[in-house]
């Protein structure tokens, strides 16, 4: 029996379909190696869950390490915990993996940054009670740390290092005020176009982190923001077959064909499907193939699945927010429907039921598809709350 090569929760790869997004990320990488100084701006990957934004993430930081030289700390944000004390600790561990430091120059005390005659020194907690006022010494010290961090890494290897490359995945969960204090740190230090370090900073989060950025700061205005959509048909055959292929095994066109529409381009439902037809078809040995048949069962295996993820979306909805979802779903099934049609549906007007739509926007249960329309971001799901308010 062949390894099954689909990977439905984990970062999948080669990223197909991501030329664009890796692009972008790169130009930021290749503008700060040729000039040595902080990007302009960050980069922000975002996109509802599963759509690929973590995997997207991830190759920018393989690239930037195994091809630029970058030192590239990752953070995930955590939720409710103390951001700062999380980004201190994960640059402190990055850079004494990397040989960047000595592990015992490193001092708890509080957050900032003491540069001396010898190595770097980084201190690593935050106290409340220390800032006068909110926002004041928080945004110099975060920014000493990133930049005397970042140029550790540049000097490295009698200064043949390259930079760093800080990567925050979930970025939406960052608090307002965390947010804030980062994007002015960024900005002072993008700001000093003479004696900024070479930094790039790459994020990726849910759609609500553009706004919450552009909010939070100036600096939120000058990030590229690049929104992860669903994989174009194109692109979904590519996915499914030439990931079978690696392993020797082809894919029928109509087992493709089956896979591809019930997929409906989302990344995660696309390797789910693929790694159910694997397991249905087995494959003993290069050559053999996945059938129409294995593709018919494989649908029919992956069904709880992604019946689980649609009953999460749907059951953590108020009944405001559930009442709301229906109406969506009899309008527009997986197309798209008008706020205005779906405000009629509900007896209410559309300005009242602007708290809703935010809400469900902000959970990636809807998205924007512009012109004042709203759509589902799950394929498939439309179907799933007819079914099971209508039977």
């Amino acid at each position: 029996m062949l390894h099954n090569p689909y990977r439905p929760r984990a970062s999948a790869d080669p990223l197909i379909g991501r030329q664009a997004q890796l692009a972008l990320a790169q130009q930021f990488i290749s503008q700060t190696l040729a000039t040595r100084h902080a990007a302009p701006g960050a980069v922000v990957f975002y996109g509802v869950r599963g759509i690929g934004k973590t995997s997207l993430l991830r190759a920018v930081r393989r690239r930037a390490i195994s091809e630029d030289g970058f030192v590239s700390p990752w953070l995930s944000v955590p939720k409710g915990g103390d951001f700062f004390a999380a980004l201190a600790a994960t640059v402190r561990r990055t850079l004494v993996d990397a040989d960047v430091i000595a592990e015992n120059h490193w001092s708890l005390e509080r957050f900032g940054v003491e540069v001396g005659a010898g190595p770097v020194k980084v201190t690593a907690s935050v106290k409340a009670a220390d800032a006068a006022p909110a926002g004041t010494w928080h945004v110099g010290n975060v920014e000493n740390f990133l930049r005397t961090t970042a140029r550790a890494c540049s000097d490295q290897g009698g200064g043949r290092g390259t930079g760093m490359l800080l990567c925050i995945d979930e970025m939406h969960a960052m608090k307002s005020a965390d947010l804030a204090v980062l994007l002015n740190a960024l900005q002072n230090i993008a700001d000093d176009t003479e004696g900024s370090p070479p930094l790039v900073v790459a994020a990726a989060g849910l759609p609500r982190v553009r706004s919450g950025a552009t909010a939070a700061a100036t600096f939120g205005e000058r990030t590229a923001y690049e929104e992860v959509k669903a994989l174009p048909e194109p692109d979904t055959r590519r996915a499914l077959v030439e990931t079978a292929a690696e392993a020797g095994v082809t894919m029928t066109p109509d087992a493709m064909d089956l896979l591809t529409q019930r997929s409906g381009g989302y990344p995660f439902f696309v390797q789910l499907l693929g790694w159910h037809a694997w397991q249905v078809a087995d494959p003993a040995q290069a050559g053999d193939a996945i059938t129409e048949e294995h593709a018919r069962q494989a649908i029919e295996a992956a069904g709880p699945n992604i019946a689980d993820l649609f009953e999460a979306r749907f059951g953590a909805a108020s009944p405001v927010e559930s009442d709301f979802i229906v109406a969506l779903a009899r309008l527009a099934g997986d197309g798209t429907a008008s706020r205005s049609d779906v405000a009629e549906a509900m007896g209410r007007t559309s300005r009242e039921l602007s708290m809703v739509r935010r809400e469900l926007l902000d959970k990636a249960v809807v998205a924007d598809a512009g012109r004042g329309r709203l759509r589902f971001t799950l394929p498939g799901f439309a179907q799933f709350v007819l079914n099971e308010t209508e039977g």
